[in-house]
């Protein structure tokens, strides 16, 4: 039924194309992979800017809930410096955010929250604390509700 040379070359092609599939299935592993890594690696860093979200909240309500009348000019300006070096970092989380091709322009909105962090912060008379904190909260909320969007828009979760 089969001469030698069709023995033969069926005997060499078997294995080949064994070979062929097993490399396409550990090429299409990589790949998947190497997604989710990136996602993982991507929802780490979401995740890190979105706590300094949440800690400069924090930090900002507790400051203007204090009493004006039992802070130091020191401690004004030590807030307001604290304040800017942090937003700084944001900035930064925001840029290598970026450069995961996560493309969000926050910048009216951190310049909102910037605002309400430390916009006469070391005034010893201030007005409308109340008011300065919620709009901390809103700010905050506004940015954390934005860089989660884009994430869930770039990476659809599974269904």
């Amino acid at each position: 039924m089969c001469t030698d040379f069709t023995c033969y070359l069926g005997q060499a092609i078997g294995p080949l194309i064994n070979i062929f599939i097993v490399f396409i299935g550990w090429s299409v592993l990589y790949g998947n992979a190497q997604k989710i890594a990136t996602r993982s690696e991507t929802r780490g860093l979401l995740d890190r800017t979105i706590d300094k979200v949440r800690t400069l909240e924090n930090e900002g309500k507790i400051y203007w809930l204090k009493s004006s009348k039992n802070l130091t000019s020191e401690e004004r300006s030590i807030y307001t410096i604290r304040m800017q070096h942090e937003l700084q970092i944001l900035e930064e989380h925001l840029q290598l955010i970026a450069r995961r091709n996560i493309v969000i322009n926050l910048s009216q909105d951190l310049f909102k929250f910037r605002n309400s962090t430390t916009f006469c912060s070391e005034k010893p008379e201030r007005s409308n604390e109340l008011d300065r904190v919620l709009s901390i909260s809103s700010r905050a909320n506004t940015i954390c509700n934005r860089l989660e969007d884009v994430f869930i828009s770039k990476y659809k979760p599974t269904e």
